[in-house]
């Protein structure tokens, strides 16, 4: 089961979800959770650069993989 986090408070709650049993990933919808958080395509905007590595942690501390789009050539 891929869970997507796409609003702020997905990205504050990444951590209980991750927790959740039978959840194989967390998923970061991008466009979503930049336009959520009133920065639409501001990938590289603080607030979402926070929520990004809030969502990455709770998968890896849960075991669960963390998917999401890359946004540059380099990732």
């Amino acid at each position: 089961i891929i869970l997507q986090i796409e609003d702020p408070r997905g990205a504050a709650a990444a951590d209980e979800i991750a927790a959740l049993p039978g959840v194989d990933m967390l998923w970061l919808g991008h466009n979503d959770l930049s336009v959520a958080m009133g920065e639409p395509g501001a990938f590289d905007h603080p607030d979402f650069l926070e929520a990004e590595q809030t969502t990455i942690a709770a998968a890896r501390k849960h075991g669960k993989s963390a998917g999401r789009l890359a946004v540059d050539a380099q990732q």
